[in-house]
């Protein structure tokens, strides 16, 4: 099977400055690399569309459940424009193409250099994407958690996308006073309330927030956030999205690279109460914009004092320190998100492009539907997650 198996032109008719854009398709990482490399460095794009977090997914998680990768790229005159780290996921007869990551990722922006994306570029590409990836055997696009616009532009796929994403994603700005961010974002009585658990933590002795460089350190600390993570599913109902083998090695891997080249682009933060770990925070910075990704709390003695809500409050002040404009929590409402941040909603584009693909929308849109329902109901959501907690602690 070719390295490229397509190619398509799109047209930049607004500005002579982009030219054509030519679309093409790539199946093997190393051809892909210099694209997204270019564009981490000079273009726009969340952390989960970076080229080390797709490959490392595509090793750990995507090969052994048979993902074929589809790298989208497209360039111009002037260099690369955008790239899509896309695959084919089998469901039975059908090829699904989602984006890598799919499972395990958050938004999913995809990178691209934001002065081509005029209005003649975000018309057509999502038709000659559509194209490519059918050419490739998909059966159906399944593109979920599509931000809506990328460094202030609309996003050429959340433009013809199918239906809102579940969750919205949550994600504030920062500011290099984090005394005036503090007192803006929280009231004066939250404040209080946050001083106090803090000294109760501190005084029960060896306060300490800890974000090593060693991998072996913070592969310890990860091991304790799969801990904690595991034991939070038993005791909510809530399934534990890294549960698995391949799970914890993609993260593993990700943030041991991070350590041994020395960059910020994937860390994790814990903090130590009385030589125990209460919480953890696993993330990490690309451009501007501090993505966290997930997070842990020991259910123990000092749980009561909010050790989460305390290293969040610290985290929060270390990326003001280093110049990170944009605080993005991730996917999902939780209390302790809304106390800092506004919902931005995403959306999903799917599409079916084969008769298979047709009708599994219809299942797929319908189970969407059913367990949208599930959430919004008051009375059955919490009921359901209280007979899954029994269940998994029943083994």
């Amino acid at each position: 099977m070719p390295a490229a198996a397509s190619r398509s032109v799109l047209g930049h008719e607004e500005t002579a400055a982009h030219g054509h854009a030519v679309l093409r398709l790539a199946r093997i990482p190393a051809e892909a690399e210099a694209t997204f490399r270019d564009l981490e460095k000079s273009g726009a794009g969340a952390l989960y569309s970076t080229f080390d977090w797709m490959v490392n997914w595509q090793r750990e998680v995507g090969e052994p459940q048979g993902v074929e990768p589809l790298f989208v790229l497209a360039a111009d005159e002037n260099g690369p424009v955008a790239a899509l780290a896309l695959g084919l996921f089998r469901l039975g007869p059908l090829r699904i193409c989602r984006f890598l990551g799919h499972g395990l990722g958050n938004q999913n922006s995809g990178l691209w250099q934001p002065e081509a994306l005029t209005e003649a570029f975000a018309t057509r590409l999502p038709q000659e994407l559509t194209r490519l990836v059918k050419d490739a055997g998909a059966d159906m696009l399944d593109l979920r958690n599509i931000p809506p616009s990328i460094a202030g532009r609309p996003h050429p796929l959340h433009r013809v996308a199918s239906r809102p994403s579940h969750v919205p994603l949550f994600a504030f700005d920062l500011q290099a006073d984090f005394d005036a961010l503090y007192a803006e974002k929280r009231s004066s009585a939250a404040r209080k309330k946050l001083r106090t658990k803090e000294k109760r933590l501190r005084d029960a002795g060896g306060f300490a927030v800890l974000s090593p460089d060693d991998p072996a350190d913070a592969e310890k600390l990860l091991q304790a956030l799969f801990r904690q993570r595991e034991a939070r599913s038993r005791q909510s109902g809530v399934p534990n999205a890294f549960a698995s083998p391949e799970a914890q090695a993609f993260l593993g891997r990700m943030l041991r690279q991070s350590c041994q080249e020395g960059n910020a682009r994937f860390m994790i933060h814990a903090l130590e109460v009385a030589g125990e770990i209460r919480a953890t925070y696993l993330g990490g910075i690309h451009g501007r914009r501090y993505h966290a990704y997930t997070n842990s709390i020991a259910e123990d003695d000092l749980a009561s004092s909010s050790p989460g809500d305390i290293l969040l409050l610290h985290l929060v002040r270390e990326m003001c320190g280093r110049g990170v404009e944009v605080f993005d929590f991730g996917l999902g409402e939780e209390r302790y998100k809304t106390a800092w941040a506004e919902a931005l909603p995403l959306s999903d584009l799917v599409a079916p492009l084969t008769p298979k693909g047709r009708l599994a929308s219809i299942a797929l849109d319908g189970a969407a539907s059913l367990k949208r329902g599930l959430r919004e109901n008051r009375a059955l959501w919490p009921l359901l997650r209280r007979l899954r907690a029994a269940m998994l602690r029943r083994g």
